[in-house]
C-alpha cells in the first residue's frame, strides 16, 4: 500500500500504542493508574466549581462499577490523595474530598497533561489542532453509533 493509501484502521492503532506508550511512562513519572488520574481530575473539575462528589457519581462518571471505585478510593486514601467525609443526613453516603496532598499531586498531573497534549499537536496550527479534535470527535461518534446500533 503506498502511504497515502495507508488503512485508517492500523493508523489508528499504531496512534494509539503510541499514545498509551507515552501516557504509560508519563503516569509511572508521577505514580499513578490512569483510572486515578481521571479520578483526581474529576474531583479537582467538581471542585473548581464548588460542586461534591460521591462514591456514586464517581461510578457514574467513569463508567466504573462500585468495587472497582471501592479499590481505587482506598488505595488514593492510603496514599493521602482524598479523604471520605460521611454526609450528616445519610451515613451510607460520603463525599470524597482531596486532601491538601492529593491538590497539590492534581496539579502536577494538570501540568502534565498539557504537556502531552502539546507534544500530541507539535507542528500544527492552533486552527489545524481544533480541525483534529473536531474530526477524531466525528470518528468516535461514528464508532460509538455503530456500536449501538450492532
Amino acid at each position: 500500500m503506498s502511504e497515502g493509501k495507508e488503512c485508517l484502521g492500523r493508523l489508528f492503532k499504531q496512534i494509539h500504542f503510541a499514545f498509551e506508550m507515552h501516557g504509560g511512562r508519563l503516569m509511572k513519572a508521577l505514580d499513578v493508574t490512569p483510572a486515578q488520574m481521571d479520578l483526581m481530575l474529576l474531583l479537582y473539575g467538581k471542585e473548581q466549581k464548588g460542586e461534591e462528589v460521591t462514591q456514586r457519581d464517581i461510578e457514574t462518571v467513569l463508567r466504573l462499577s462500585n468495587p472497582t471505585v471501592t479499590g481505587l478510593l482506598n488505595r488514593m486514601e492510603e496514599k493521602g490523595l482524598i479523604r471520605r467525609i460521611r454526609k450528616e443526613t445519610d451515613k451510607r453516603c460520603r463525599f470524597i474530598h482531596m486532601t491538601e496532598h492529593g491538590r497539590t499531586y492534581v496539579e502536577k498531573l494538570a501540568f502534565a497533561r498539557r504537556q502531552s497534549e502539546s507534544h500530541l499537536v507539535k507542528g500544527m496550527t492552533p486552527r489545524e489542532a481544533e480541525e483534529l479534535k473536531r474530526l477524531l470527535k466525528i470518528v468516535l461518534s461514528n464508532l460509538t453509533e455503530q456500536e449501538i446500533t450492532s
